[in-house]
């Protein structure tokens, strides 16, 4: 008894040389599958240095109490036949055979009546000595065996749990949670080998180092041991550009566990010839597969990549197969010594996911699952994009262009669009070949001249696409009939949003005539849509309503969802002019429909802001701020700085109707900041008429007056652009309530001015309007309190800032809640310290309550 006890204790010695940390789901998942009467056999699956075995150890050790003949540790690593594992058990178990009778016989008759759980470590190269384990199982009624292997046992009475990386952060501007296992597992590796490293200091790299080795126990180990000469900075890089940097020097490492590569190449040696062909080509996906593909690009079957996941060389998860990175290295290393064979399969892999976009192109817009599709594809699609920079041609190169383009406009980004397309149009322009590369060339300059466009880069998109125009007529070509594949129509936008109508116009009827000529659907809706747009602009909401409506029915029929929701738009726009508001509201909500139904994240909060503004024009200016105030969160995510200047104006025109004047000061502030970023015209004309709103409101009648005059004289003013009223209206209405000769002056001003330098003077007339409050009595008395200690008083918004820092709210929550920038807060802020002669904000708070100002 005395050395069975000893042998137990020598697994629990074992364990504690160094510490266990996470693992406590994989721990009280599997405890619970051992307390299942039923249960007898449990294995834990997994690749190479994923802690298969101090996982089972740890289990091992907090169940050694519900086994009353103890828990034991067999290591199998060394084993070099099957016919060692029985007197192995038996060793390890403290049982001596004896005499010439079968040694399986004997541990069989040794442990039947035996309580007791054995682990076995290592099982994979044994896998031909199966039976034994269901031997001894037969046996030993209570004997209960984990089993620790890279492969399945493939046994009935077999219950897998499969052990996978520790836990980390899936980005690296977030905080480090006591969750993430493998971050603490790195911090504990680096104090031993450098008592002054900071975890603070090095979070986004070590982050980075967890995330490259997919958390893998083994890996981090490793990776950390560099940490005597290297930066985790350095590490991080290593590792991505090399698998074999992940090795170590450390003596008591044992040899298959002191590099990566070495873990790996005993996993390769267990393969099949057809298993490595198919592994090493597995190397050229990106993110994950599924199982058409690695069929129609490796020729791997699915009994062949069911082989590779039951080998932990592979997982599979909702339907996709994923290589881990480190293992992806190294099959890449194996296909790079085939050269020929890697050229064939990036063509392959290229055309398979350039035809896998074509076919969805026609459904992108309106179907869900396809977008899901291609966004869980999008790393592929990323490295096949690179042939097309080689100048390689694909059959559905063009059609993939149009789809990729759409996906990236509305859920990735149009800044990442531009990204994308530019340096491949610079290679195409300077080495391209055409007529053979026109298709792709052309679908190329639409697309990223759609990207400009949203972004209000007006010039760089009429330069493409005069550019592409000069092509097809060059070459008297036709674009593939897609939405947004007709430079005309494009051309039309484009100078719209510039001002040029009759340019506009003349595009758009153009557009229409050859859209008709050639059965294009598709662009002939988007040139209808342009002339309603155009006609709305010069104030003819009869023509605008005709040719929104046809667009909109066009885009129905043809069951595109993107361009009815634009649509929808357009004729919220022309009801909001006519002074239909609640008609205005109906077309926006119908857009926002639109968006939700086919996931439009880039444009959803253009909706939101749209129906913003239509409750701001029907005087429900609560409700448009919550509209209006989610619309800028959504904004904020898309770096979208041009498409922020609507509504922040607008909020702030709903805080100077609730009475709120400050705080809307304070938005317009920030919206010419953005503006002066855009440097947009027909933005700073709305932005403008807001402003001028908000002077006449203040009381400055003339100055918003003189202000509303320069806008609607300017030659780019355009009454439907994101306007609430008709402006010439609004100034018909002023005139009503002012002396004739201060109208007329100010108008005369308005006409005189130059626009550049109104530009230059609107954030001087915002910051200098007076605004005209009547405080409450208290409000006064605490003034006076304040002056009598030699303080000055808070002014509204300094006070509320206050108020929410009493309230332990932090700069960004502040600015969320206010809807401002955190600067602004911090402005705020330390006007707060100095008016009240403090450094911190426990002083300002403390003295705040002292004066009974909250």
């Amino acid at each position: 008894m005395n050395n069975l006890l000893q042998q137990n204790n020598q697994l629990i010695v074992a364990s504690q040389l160094t510490s266990f940390i996470g693992r406590e789901g994989d721990i009280g998942k599997v405890k619970e599958m051992l307390a299942e009467p039923s249960c007898r056999l449990v294995s834990l699956v997994g690749s190479g240095g994923i802690g298969k075995t101090r996982l089972g150890m740890q289990i091992a050790m907090q169940a050694k109490d519900d086994f009353t003949d103890f828990v034991y540790f067999v290591p199998l690593q060394g084993l070099t036949s099957i016919r060692q594992i029985t007197t192995t058990i038996a060793k390890s178990i403290g049982y001596e055979l004896h005499g010439k009778k079968d040694a399986l016989t004997q541990l069989k008759h040794y442990l039947h009546d035996k309580q007791m759980l054995i682990l076995l470590d290592n099982f994979e190269h044994l896998l031909d000595a199966v039976n034994i384990v269901v031997d001894l199982l037969d046996a030993a009624p209570e004997l209960k065996i984990i089993v620790t292997s890279r492969e399945v046992l493939n046994l009935r009475a077999e219950w897998v749990w499969s052990v996978a990386g520790m836990q980390y952060p899936d980005r690296l501007d977030v905080g480090i949670s006591a969750a993430d296992s493998a971050v603490h597992l790195f911090n504990t590796y680096a104090q031993r080998l450098s008592p002054d490293f900071s975890l603070d200091e090095e979070k986004t790299n070590v982050i980075r180092i967890c995330q490259l080795v997919g958390g893998v126990p083994l890996a981090i180990e490793l990776a950390a041991s560099w940490l005597k000469s290297c930066t985790c900075e350095v590490i991080a890089e290593e590792i991505q550009r090399n698998l074999d940097f992940l090795d170590t020097n450390m003596r008591d490492m044992p040899e298959r566990h002191r590099s990566m590569r070495a873990v790996i190449d005993q996993s390769w040696k267990l393969l099949s010839d057809q298993e490595k062909n198919v592994f090493r080509q597995l190397a050229i996906f990106r993110g994950g597969f599924t199982n058409e593909a690695g069929y129609e690009i490796v020729g791997a079957s699915r009994i062949v990549l069911s082989s590779l996941v039951s080998k932990s060389l592979l997982s599979y998860n909702s339907g996709r197969y994923h290589l881990h990175e480190l293992l992806r290295q190294y099959a890449q290393q194996e296909l790079d010594t085939e050269g020929d064979v890697l050229e064939q399969l990036l063509d392959a892999h290229a055309n398979y996911y350039f035809q896998f976009l074509a076919d969805r192109l026609s459904i992108i817009r309106s179907d869900d699952t396809a977008l899901n599709d291609i966004l869980q594809e999008m790393d592929n699609i990323y490295l096949a994009w690179d042939s097309v920079a080689a100048i390689k041609q694909f059959e559905q190169l063009p059609s993939a262009i149009y789809c990729f383009g759409s996906v990236v406009n509305y859920s990735v980004g149009r800044h990442e669009g531009i990204r994308i397309f530019a340096p491949v149009i610079d290679t195409l322009r300077e080495q391209a070949n055409f007529p053979e590369m026109l298709p792709s060339y052309v679908a190329l300059l639409t697309t990223q001249s759609v990207y400009h466009s949203s972004l209000m880069q007006l010039n760089e998109a009429i330069v493409l696409l005069e550019e592409c125009q000069a092509l097809l007529e060059a070459y008297d070509f036709r674009p593939q009939a897609v939405v947004g594949s007709d430079p005309l129509v494009l051309l039309g936008k484009a100078h719209l949003f510039q001002g040029n109508f009759d340019d506009a116009l003349d595009y758009g009827y153009k557009a229409v005539a050859q859209g008709e000529r050639y059965d294009d659907v598709a662009n002939c809706m988007m040139a209808n849509q342009l002339l309603g747009m155009t006609y709305l602009a010069l104030g003819k909401l009869d023509e605008a309503m005709q040719y929104g409506h046809l667009a909109l029915s066009q885009s129905k029929q043809s069951g595109n969802a993107v361009i009815a929701a634009s649509c929808a738009d357009h004729l919220g726009d022309t009801a909001i002019l006519a002074g239909d508001f609640a008609m205005g509201e109906y077309y926006y909500q119908e857009g926002y429909r639109y968006r939700q139904e086919i996931n439009e994240l880039t444009n959803l909060p253009l909706s939101l802001s749209l129906i913003g503004k239509a409750k701001l024009a029907q005087g429900q200016y609560q409700d448009a701020a919550e509209w209006l105030g989610k619309s800028l969160t959504l904004f904020a995510n898309y770096d979208d700085t041009a498409n922020i200047i609507v509504p922040k104006a607008q909020l702030a025109t709903c805080y100077v109707y609730m009475n709120e004047p400050e705080r809307a000061r304070e938005l317009f502030l920030e919206a010419i900041n953005a503006a002066e970023l855009t440097r947009v015209v027909p933005l700073w004309l709305m932005l403008m008429s807001q402003i001028g709103e908000f002077l006449i409101l203040l009381g400055n009648k003339e100055k918003g007056v003189e202000l509303l005059t320069t806008i609607v004289n300017h030659p780019m003013f355009n009454r439907g652009r994101d306007m609430i009223v008709d402006v010439e209206k609004q100034l018909a209405d002023i005139k009503q309530t002012m002396p004739d000769d201060e109208f007329a002056a100010a108008q005369q001003r308005g006409i005189q001015a130059d626009f550049d330098t109104v530009v230059l003077m609107l954030e001087h007339w915002v910051r200098s309007v007076v605004v005209k409050t009547s405080p409450d009595q208290s409000v006064e008395q605490d003034a006076a309190a304040l002056y009598a200690q030699g303080l000055e008083p808070l002014s509204e918004r300094e006070l509320e800032v206050l108020g929410l820092i009493a309230d332990g709210l932090t700069n960004q929550e502040i600015g969320d809640k206010l809807i401002v920038t955190v600067g602004t807060v911090k402005s705020h802020t330390h006007s707060i310290y100095t008016k009240f002669g403090v450094k911190n904000r426990t002083q300002a708070v403390n003295l705040a309550r002292q004066n009974n100002l909250f």
